[in-house]
């Protein structure tokens, strides 16, 4: 069997309402040459039915025997499995817009010197509003710019350079963030992609979303997708107004603290984050821990 030039790794737990979200936005894809691989953390709700109902020869399941409690381990199985000259990661709660990996593999091999690519997102906040990261320089920098696992593509070959993700025990931030930050450290240049292509649900914003199973954020946007041709534009035009009327209000309180804020980021470097995490919860794994609380889930205890 050919290699895919793409490989999806999903990374799945005890969600499969919103998994199977996900993975129809990949389905629908413009880019049709990829393999997904998705992986369970030792899931024990129905995701291996809802992932073969798909029928699609081109979508994988596995599910590890042994609960990992965050996304490295699922991830770390689906890459060392993964065919494809490219990697791109997917999260059980996002969605794609259509044209998400045609426009990834674009920028990618529009920039040879670049080991990856990440693409701006879109939160959608619990609340139901719309906001993106609030700095965007092009290039991926670890302190300002969010890029979230579900917008990255990234060549095989920078993934073994940089090597796996390291589990939540091992570091203070969250291990995407981690991820990245040592990719940053190593010299991998990451090309960002010109157009919003990802809608990010972050389950760590909903309280009890894995216990209560919230879908309707997904579910909402899903269905929009479907009927509504221009609804990332309609959802650029709503942050665009905000954002507008956000500058013209005076905030020079506002501006002060951020000033304080870049002087601290710009002293600490790209150790700023963990930095900030280790003095809040003293521990490596404390912030993975509370999301856990803020999700739902109960403590995971072990670690594999």
């Amino acid at each position: 069997m050919d290699s895919p030039a793409v490989s999806i790794v999903v990374a799945a737990y005890n969600r499969s309402n919103v998994l199977s979200l996900a993975i129809a936005s990949a389905v629908a894809q413009t880019f049709t040459d990829w393999e997904m691989l998705v992986v369970g953390d030792a899931c024990t709700d129905d995701s291996e039915q809802v992932v073969k109902g798909f029928s699609d020869p081109r979508i994988a399941w596995e599910n590890l025997r042994v609960n990992h409690g965050d996304q490295s381990g699922p991830n770390n199985h689906g890459v060392a499995h993964a065919r494809g000259r490219y990697i791109a990661f997917l999260n059980q709660d996002d969605l794609w817009f259509p044209d998400h990996l045609e426009r990834s593999v674009a920028t990618l091999e529009a920039h040879p010197e670049a080991g990856g690519t990440f693409s701006p997102v879109v939160f959608v906040d619990p609340d139901g509003s719309v906001s993106m990261a609030p700095s965007w320089t092009g290039r991926y920098e670890p302190n300002r710019v969010i890029a979230p696992a579900t917008g990255w593509l990234l060549l095989r070959s920078t993934v073994r350079r940089v090597g796996p993700w390291r589990t939540r025990q091992e570091c203070y931030e969250a291990p995407p963030r981690d991820w990245l930050t040592r990719a940053w450290r190593c010299g991998v240049k990451l090309a960002q992609v010109p157009y919003v292509t990802v809608l990010v649900m972050s389950s760590g914003m909903r309280p009890d979303s894995y216990a209560d199973r919230d879908e309707y954020d997904e579910g909402r946007l899903w269905e929009r997708m479907q009927k509504d041709p221009d609804l990332r534009e309609s959802i650029l035009a709503e942050i665009a107004l905000r954002s507008s009327a956000e500058l013209n209000r005076p905030q020079p309180a506002e501006h002060a603290r951020q000033a304080v804020k870049d002087a601290i980021v710009s002293a600490f470097g790209s150790r700023w984050i963990p930095a900030k995490t280790a003095v809040r919860y003293r521990r490596k794994g404390g912030l993975m821990d509370d999301l856990r609380r803020i999700r739902g889930l109960p403590p995971h205890e072990h670690a594999p």
